[in-house]
């Protein structure tokens, strides 16, 4: 066959043996790609401002290649909503079921998260009232952990659905849940870039404060209750500045258009 294949395009066999690498290593690259990669170039999808109705229901053409800040920047414009000098928008994760929603950094690629929602879930633009709180606290914190006491409850099974005072820490790139208070032994330990964190606690747990925040790993999930508000944005900033290297905004306006190519303000 290579004899004959020469003949007919008249080319050398090294030529020709380089040609059949190349078709070669391009159907490896293509075989080795997930189903979502070789979908359509844009999808449209529906995404709800502010809270979620048929009224609220927007949809954008999402990109493979759409960031959050490129989407948010995207429905605020068919929404004709002018933003207001150091007002924050962001894309929220929302799982309905469980009353808890996380805010999508800035960079993440939506369409992948958009494929994984489950029918009870959704994402919502709105704006964001812990922003400004988040960097005024990350301003002016000298050294960036968190660590004390917070309320904790670990589902493991249906009888194990109280929550119980434990010692929590944040701290180098880690989450740390002692089995009890400070001195105790550290009995969970995660990267913090492997954890997600969510707003907001299952209600059936019937949460001791109503600040909560959910961590997720995997399947595993624990759910913190703070004390009070600033103690939750404290927290999180801490966790969002950990994970994402103190990159958790996009820079000012000027940046901003000069990176993503938008005319708009801040968002998270």
């Amino acid at each position: 066959m290579m004899t004959e294949m020469k003949l007919l395009l008249q080319v050398s066999e090294s030529d020709l043996q380089r040609q059949l690498n190349m078709i070669s290593d391009i159907l490896k690259k293509h075989n080795s790609q997930t189903p979502l990669s070789r979908a359509l170039s844009s999808n449209n999808c529906a995404v709800y401002l502010e809270n979620k109705d048929e009224v609220t229901e927007v949809l954008v053409q999402i990109t493979v290649d759409m960031t959050v800040v490129k989407l948010v920047s995207v429905v605020l414009e068919q929404a004709r909503i002018q933003q207001a000098c150091e007002e924050f928008w962001s894309c929220y994760e929302v799982l309905a079921k469980e009353a808890m929603e996380r805010t999508l950094h800035y960079q993440v690629r939506v369409l992948p998260v958009y494929f994984s929602l489950s029918s009870f879930s959704h994402l919502l633009i709105k704006r964001n009232h812990y922003i400004v709180s988040i960097k005024r606290y990350l301003e002016n914190i000298g050294n960036l952990c968190k660590s004390r006491p917070l309320h904790v409850c670990e589902v493991k099974n249906e009888s194990s659905k109280s929550f119980h005072s434990r010692h929590c820490e944040l701290s180098g790139t880690s989450f740390r849940l002692h089995k009890e208070l400070q001195g105790s032994r550290c009995e969970r330990e995660y990267p913090v870039k492997e954890l997600k964190l969510y707003h907001g606690c299952r209600s059936k747990l019937h949460p001791p404060t109503p600040w909560g925040l959910t961590l997720v790993h995997d399947k595993q999930q624990w759910y913190l209750c703070c004390k009070n508000e600033d103690e939750l944005t404290e927290w999180t900033a801490t966790f969002y500045s950990i994970q994402y290297d103190g990159d958790i905004w996009p820079s000012w306006r000027n940046n901003l258009k000069a990176a993503d190519g938008l005319d708009s303000s801040n968002f998270f």
